[in-house]
């Protein structure tokens, strides 16, 4: 019965969200989260600044942070739950890797699209590559 009303609920949410943003690319619609790329490894974060930022560039600042943090979030719970399953040699990058994010730099972190919602809401969509790290 909880999985029938999980179930439904995640339906019920996903028409929702469907409608809000027709026409988005898929990134916005998928949100964060750690892939297998073409190039490597790759996490992946988008950031949304609301429309009721009066200043452009303010907002596609907002959402690009948001994006940029939302990566670190991902990026660091990721690290804790897969740092048992490396092998010695690469334990000592992620290791390295963590450490960088956990005094707060991401200054790998590229912000590779933005789109804008038709009501003028801004999602950026922020990527690190792992391998180029």
């Amino acid at each position: 019965m909880k999985k029938l009303f999980a179930f439904a609920l995640v339906l019920a949410l996903a028409g929702c969200a469907g409608g809000m943003l027709k026409g988005a690319p898929q990134w916005a619609l998928k949100g964060a989260g750690a892939f297998g790329d073409a190039g490597g490894r790759v996490f992946y974060g988008v950031g949304i600044a609301p429309a009721n930022i009066a200043d452009d560039s303010l907002r596609r600042e907002a959402a690009d942070n948001r994006a940029r943090a939302d990566i670190q979030r991902v990026f660091s719970s990721t690290v804790e739950g897969a740092m048992t399953t490396y092998t010695s040699n690469d334990a000592e990058r992620v290791e390295r890797v963590m450490k960088t994010f956990q005094s707060g730099k991401i200054s790998w972190v590229q912000i590779v699209d933005r789109y804008i919602a038709p009501d003028g809401s801004v999602y950026s969509l922020a990527k690190l590559d792992i391998d180029n790290i």
